[in-house]
């Protein structure tokens, strides 16, 4: 598979703050990709600097091999959605869609063909004589998504695309994007910093912190082998235990069960639970911290009732937030 879109020891500054540093970053063609990361980890900058709305101080940044550096945006053949749509509230939706058709210029024929085949892939053709105002929140994106990829984008730019919506219509419309983007086969960069919504919908999944990629991976490979305690704990829930050798000993709630007793256990008193249907989530004081174990037993518990925690698997850390060792079976876990 090759690659659409480098990055090459990319630099942006505001004034003396640096806010994006990524040596190497490469993005495959045809692929749905999720930028993913906490308020200020550079996400929105590094599809500006994509777009061409900012300019980057350091680097290059490659579109189908071709440097785009300097380019500005109208000729990097790139699609934007905002968070906010930025839709035009004079114009209906049909000449929302053409805006970037009518800037270039093309026959009016021409326009109403293309419009109208978008309208059709994203089920909006009854909504072209509507306005934005008379939109709801689902159709504004939907228009958005259209006006974006009706100029036929290599790379389709998606800022918090789902963000402005209720927590039902953003389930179903990730499930929306998703299968656009294997309807049309384009290659799409998504912003977000819900690591449940990236863990959807994501063919790769890059989690940046402090303006630098932390991690680049599939979602099973950045859950299940984080590189970073940071990406641990941010994609996903852990739990934090100091070690004999000076390391951190982490593990996912998932991760641990409570049994009668076993000889590599870790003792603790049950504090809350949390029930859940099908699974309670355990809070277990351990020493001084308090954990968390995910209990699909159906078996009741008590606050306050002592128990034996076996690990069954484990990541090790140093104090640097650099990996040891790869998960593994914990084995002899009883003195963390």
């Amino acid at each position: 598979m090759s690659s659409v879109l480098t990055f090459s020891n990319v630099v942006k500054r505001f004034g003396k703050t640096t806010v994006l540093q990524v040596e190497r970053l490469d993005f495959q063609k045809s692929t749905y990709n999720v930028i993913l990361g906490p308020s200020g980890a550079g996400k929105t900058t590094l599809l500006r600097v994509t777009a061409g709305l900012e300019r980057v101080d350091e680097g290059k940044i490659l579109l189908d091999g071709e440097d785009v550096t300097a380019r500005p945006p109208w000729s990097r053949h790139i699609g934007l959605v905002f968070q906010n749509y930025a839709l035009y509230p004079h114009l209906n939706v049909f000449d929302n869609v053409a805006v970037p058709l009518t800037v270039k210029g093309l026959p009016r024929a021409e326009i109403e063909r293309k419009v109208e085949e978008v309208a059709r892939i994203l089920g909006i053709g009854e909504l072209l004589s509507k306005h934005p105002r008379q939109l709801s929140g689902g159709q504004q994106q939907r228009v958005a998504l259209a006006r974006a990829i009706v100029k036929e984008p290599k790379i389709l730019l998606l800022d918090e695309p789902l963000s402005n919506l209720d927590a039902k219509l953003r389930v179903e419309l990730r499930s929306y994007l998703k299968s656009l983007q294997r309807k049309l086969g384009i290659t799409v960069l998504h912003v977000t910093h819900d690591q449940s919504e990236a863990m959807a919908i994501a063919d790769e999944m890059v989690v940046m912190n402090n303006g630098r990629v932390e991690q680049k991976g599939s979602p099973q490979e950045v859950y299940r082998s984080p590189r970073t305690l940071f990406v641990a704990g941010f994609v996903g829930s852990i739990n934090t235990l100091p070690s004999k050798d000076s390391q951190l000993l982490v593990f996912r709630p998932e991760d641990a069960e409570v049994v009668d007793t076993c000889d590599d256990c870790i003792k603790g008193t049950i504090t809350a639970m949390e029930y859940q249907g099908v699974n309670t989530i355990l809070h277990i004081k351990v020493g001084d911290a308090t954990i968390k174990v995910l209990d699909q037993s159906g078996m009741e518990r008590k606050e306050g009732q002592e128990t034996w925690i076996r690990l069954k698997r484990v990541m090790r850390f140093s104090r640097d937030e650099t990996i040891i060792r790869d998960p593994e079976t914990a084995r002899g876990t009883k003195s963390p």
